[in-house]
């Protein structure tokens, strides 16, 4: 009875460890692709209350982003069928042109004249709120900037050869990352199975 207790808790310990390592991965990217129902309520949305502005939160160190004469697009995810993205186009503080997909569960819009809401509970999601508001006046004047991009120039075969090369190290950090994953899964595995050896072993 003891031998079993311990096994049943040591599963318990394994499986809470799993969801924590998936939980995380969610957490990280949890409004962010989207229906094209979903999308284009959204796009509406700022349209029909003329939204210009955002400030995306960011969990980091200077976690606000102004960003001013917002445009929204809808974009097709190539590799998942009938799911879509919000592609935001703008300025940031210092006037440089701005250009990424939003997730819903970081994006604030402005509230009344100081405030701020997140774009997750405009629209009713379930999801994890990292801040319920802040001053908007002071997320704008404390802004982030957007992060410098390299000048292209004449396009020629060195240009080519960087950017396979650019290529294959994203495709080394997306298999590193799964390698990662396996082998968190495996030990786990292998801890469970030491573990019911042992506990085997003693019960004989």
């Amino acid at each position: 009875m003891f031998v079993e207790q311990n096994q049943q808790k040591m599963k318990n310990f394994l499986l809470l460890v799993l969801l924590m390592i998936s939980g995380s991965v969610i957490k990280a990217d949890q409004l962010k692709v989207l229906s094209l129902e979903e999308a284009e309520t959204v796009t509406n949305f700022f349209k029909n209350n003329n939204i210009n502005e955002v400030v995306i939160y960011y969990l980091q160190d200077n976690p606000y982003f102004y960003i001013n004469e917002v445009n929204l697009e809808i974009v097709k995810r190539e590799s998942d069928n009938n799911r879509y993205e919000i592609h935001l186009k703008g300025i940031d503080v210092k006037g440089q042109a701005v250009e990424q997909p939003i997730d819903l569960a970081y994006t604030y819009i402005k509230k009344g004249s100081s405030k701020s809401v997140c774009l997750g509970k405009v629209f009713n999601y379930d999801f994890i709120q990292e801040v319920q508001t802040f001053d908007w006046t002071a997320a704008v004047s404390s802004s982030r900037v957007a992060e410098p991009k390299e000048v292209k120039t004449n396009v020629n075969v060195e240009n080519t050869d960087s950017n396979q090369s650019s290529v294959n190290q994203s495709n080394e950090v997306s298999s590193n990352t799964a390698i990662i994953y396996i082998l968190v899964f495996t030990t786990l595995l292998g801890l469970l199975y030491f573990v019911r050896s042992k506990f085997n072993k003693n019960k004989k």
